[in-house]
C-alpha cells in the first residue's frame, strides 16, 4: 500500500471562441503533462532528501507518477511505497509534530503552498 499526495494540474479557465479555442483545449493538457513529467525527478529527489532515515528503506521507496494524458488534465502523484510513509509524514500520537516531508518537498520544488487538512490535501498557487 502506497501513500501519495495527489497534485491536480487543472484547467486555467480562459474564454476563447472558435478554432483557436479547440486547438488550445487540445494542446494545453498535453503541455501540462510535459511540465509535470519534467517536475517528476526533482520531486522524487526532494522527498528522498527530506525523508527521515533510520534504515533507508523509506527513502529508497519514494516515488512520483503522472497519471492522465492525451486530452485529460494530468495529476502528479508524489509519495512513498513503504507502508509507514503515511505515519512518518502525517504523524501519530507517538510521532508529534507531523514531519510533512512530502508536503515540504512539493512546496520547495513547485513553489506552491500545500494546505493539509485531515484526510484531504489541496494545492494553492
Amino acid at each position: 500500500m502506497a501513500f501519495a499526495t495527489k497534485i491536480p494540474i487543472v484547467d486555467i479557465g480562459f474564454k476563447i471562441k472558435g478554432d483557436i479555442h479547440r486547438r488550445l483545449s487540445e494542446q494545453l493538457p498535453m503541455a501540462a503533462r510535459e511540465w509535470a513529467l519534467a517536475q517528476e525527478h526533482d520531486l522524487k529527489r526532494g522527498v528522498r532528501r527530506l525523508s527521515p532515515v533510520k534504515t533507508g528503506y523509506m527513502r529508497r521507496r519514494a516515488f512520483t507518477h503522472v497519471s492522465g494524458g492525451g486530452f485529460l488534465w494530468p495529476t502528479l502523484h508524489v509519495g512513498g511505497r513503504a507502508y509507514y510513509t503515511k505515519f512518518q509524514n502525517d504523524g501519530t500520537r507517538y510521532i508529534q509534530p507531523p514531519r510533512l516531508f512530502v508536503d515540504r518537498a512539493v512546496e520547495r520544488v513547485l513553489r506552491t503552498r500545500v494546505t493539509t487538512k485531515p484526510h484531504r490535501r489541496t494545492i494553492k498557487a
